[in-house]
C-alpha cells in the first residue's frame, strides 16, 4: 500500500510540476514524508513497548532466579 502511495503522489508531484506548479509539487512531496514520518514514529513505539515488556519479563526472571538461590 505505501508504495502504491508513494508512486502516486510522485504522480501527482511530477504532474503538478509540469504544469508549472512547483509549489502544488513540494506540497505533495512533503505530504508524503509527513505520511512517513508518521508511519516511522508509530514503529517506534511499538520497538519501546516491546523493549519495556522485555526488560519487565527479565526483571521478573531475576528475581525467580535469585529465589532458588
Amino acid at each position: 500500500m505505501k508504495e502504491n502511495f508513494e508512486e502516486k503522489n510522485n504522480q501527482l508531484s511530477k504532474q503538478e510540476q509540469d504544469k508549472g506548479n512547483p509549489k502544488n509539487a513540494v506540497s505533495y512531496q512533503n505530504r508524503f514524508a509527513g505520511l512517513m514520518e508518521e508511519e516511522i514514529m508509530k514503529e517506534k513505539r511499538k520497538i519501546e513497548t516491546i523493549i519495556k515488556e522485555s526488560e519487565k519479563i527479565k526483571e521478573e526472571a531475576d528475581k525467580l532466579f535469585n529465589k532458588d538461590k
